[in-house]
C-alpha cells in the first residue's frame, strides 16, 4: 500500500492497528500460559499423569523439575511484544508522514518510509537471530559445523575459503545438498 502513488494512509494505519493488537494478544496469551504451567508445576500439581506401573514416580520428576521452558516462553512473549511496538511505531511514522505530505506535498516523506522499513527489518532480524541461537542451544548443534543447503543440485568442484568478519568459512563451490560450511573458532 505504501508503494502506491496516492497511498491509503488510513487503511495502512488500520491494518497496523489490527496487527499490533494481534501481536499484543499473542504476547499476553504466551506469557499467561507459560507462567500458569510453570507455577502449577512448581507447586507440585503437574499435569502429567503416570500409571501406577510407570518406573518413575511423579514426585521424583517434580523434585527434579528444572527446565528452560519458562525463560524461553517469557522471551518469546517479549519478542512478540517487541513486534507490536514496531507496528505501533510504524503507525506514528505514517501519521508523521501524512502530516509532512500535507505540508510539503513534494515527496519529502521518503525518509519516514525508509525509517519505518528499517525498524521493521531490525525487529525481524532480531527475532530470527534470537530464535536461531535458542534453537541451536536447545537442540545441541555443533557450533563449528553449519549445514548448507544450496539452491541447485550441483556436484562439488573445489573447496574455497571466505573470510567473513575475522571468521574463516570453508565451503565447496557448486556444492551438493550434503555439503557443509566449516567455521573455524578463530575470532
Amino acid at each position: 500500500i505504501s508503494c502506491m502513488k496516492d497511498p491509503f494512509v488510513e487503511m495502512e494505519i488500520y491494518c497496523y492497528n489490527v496487527s499490533a493488537l494481534l501481536w499484543c494478544g499473542s504476547s499476553l496469551f504466551i506469557f499467561v500460559s507459560v507462567s500458569w504451567n510453570h507455577f502449577v508445576d512448581h507447586y507440585g500439581q503437574t499435569t502429567l499423569d503416570f500409571p501406577p506401573y510407570f518406573p518413575v514416580n511423579k514426585e521424583a520428576l517434580i523434585s527434579k523439575y528444572c527446565t528452560v521452558v519458562f525463560p524461553l516462553g517469557v522471551l518469546t512473549a517479549a519478542i512478540s511484544f517487541f513486534g507490536a511496538v514496531i507496528f505501533l511505531s510504524k503507525i506514528s511514522i505514517l501519521r508523521l508522514q501524512s502530516q509532512m505530505k500535507a505540508q510539503f506535498n513534494n515527496g519529502k516523506g521518503c525518509i519516514f518510509k525508509l525509517s519505518g522499513l528499517l525498524s521493521s527489518l531490525l525487529a525481524l532480524v532480531f527475532e530470527i537471530v534470537i530464535a536461531r541461537s535458542l534453537c541451536w542451544h536447545l537442540w545441541g548443534f555443533d557450533h563449528n559445523i553449519v549445514q548448507f543447503v544450496p539452491f541447485g543440485l550441483w556436484k562439488a568442484h573445489y573447496p574455497q575459503e571466505f573470510n567473513v568478519s575475522r571468521t574463516t568459512i570453508k565451503m565447496l563451490v557448486h556444492t551438493s545438498i550434503n555439503s557443509t560450511w566449516t567455521i573455524s573458532p578463530e575470532f
